[in-house]
């Protein structure tokens, strides 16, 4: 079951992983995704671009839209599960990320 993402206040810290592309143009390939979290401030170092601001309130735990898509950030265990939902092209990926060390 997914839980609450919870991150540190005050360090910055890095999540990396592999994605697996479950619809649209490139379905069953593998994506790399690189995510930096500075408190609230999420920030993609590779893959799709994102610079934004986690939403934590209950309604919309963990995500984050943009222009060009939807976010959304989980933890799963030890690791951050991220699911985005691009919008053009139309695509969704399914990320497991680790932290960096």
């Amino acid at each position: 079951m997914l839980g609450i993402l919870i991150l540190p206040a005050s360090a910055s810290q890095i999540w990396e992983g592999t994605g697996r592309i479950v619809s649209g143009i490139g379905e069953g390939g593998s994506v790399e995704l690189q995510l930096e979290f500075d408190g609230e401030i999420v920030k993609s170092l590779s893959g799709p671009p994102l610079d934004g601001i986690i939403n934590r309130e209950p309604s919309l735990n963990g995500v984050i839209k943009t222009k060009t898509a939807t976010w959304q950030i989980e933890r799963c265990g030890e690791d951050l599960c991220v699911n985005l939902q691009q919008y053009n092209p139309q695509q969704t990926v399914f990320y497991r990320l680790q932290p960096k060390k």
